[in-house]
């Protein structure tokens, strides 16, 4: 797609093109070569005022710096997203924003911060019934409770999302932030290693490999 996209002179091709690959490197934990095509992505989207891809590329940049626990630059990439989808008016591109946001604001335990985005993405994806969005802010939600002393509320939230039809990786995710929260209780770990297990066999992704290696050295 690059390639042709280059030969046909179409600059906004190209862009999504850099921008595939980016996101595709960061799945596989390539991160530093992610960078380099994000970057590329971003200077291109915004040379042509392209900004669906400009908030999509600051967006996976906010994700690889993530990944890299380069905290500070990965907040900075969302809130820049987070103002361009705010300006362009996009509910859903924002929503994913402010609990990508908030997944590192839990990370650092910074939940002064982390209440008022917590709430803003729950309440972007109540409005919009978006699937996806609705999981990400009530996973984050649950987070959030765990982080303010309420672990046993987290962990009630948790648990009402596993009796919900859930895909491998989401239900997956469920039973690894259940970990995090009842450190005590085995049968959460058990079946977080059986799932990730599942997932990286069909899919080598980073997140399941690192994600096995930690629960596996937890336990």
């Amino acid at each position: 797609d690059l390639k042709l996209s280059e030969e046909l002179g179409d600059k906004q091709g190209i862009a999504i093109a850099l921008g595939l690959i980016g996101e595709l490197l960061s799945i596989v934990g390539e991160f530093h070569k992610a960078i380099e095509y994000l970057q590329k992505n971003l200077m291109l989207c915004e040379s042509l005022n392209y900004q669906k891809g400009i908030a999509k590329a600051l967006n996976t940049l906010g994700d690889v710096f993530f990944a890299l626990q380069a905290y500070d630059r990965s907040i900075h990439f969302y809130d820049r997203a987070i103002e361009v989808t705010r300006r362009i008016d996009n509910k859903l591109v924002l929503g994913f924003s402010l609990a990508e946001k908030g997944t590192v604001l839990a990370a650092t335990g910074n939940t002064q911060d982390l209440i008022p985005v917590c709430r803003e993405a729950l309440e972007i994806a109540e409005a919009l019934g978006n699937p996806e969005l609705q999981f990400e802010a009530r996973m984050l939600n649950a987070r959030k409770e765990g982080l303010c002393g309420s672990a046993e509320k987290a962990e009630t939230l948790m648990l009402a999302l596993l009796r919900e039809n859930l895909s491998p990786d989401k239900e997956a995710a469920v039973y690894f932030e259940l970990c995090q929260i009842n450190k005590e209780d085995a049968n959460y770990r058990k079946a977080a290693i059986r799932h990730y297990d599942n997932l990286y066999a069909n899919s080598p992704r980073y997140i399941f490999k690192e994600r096995l290696a930690l629960l596996k050295r937890e336990g």
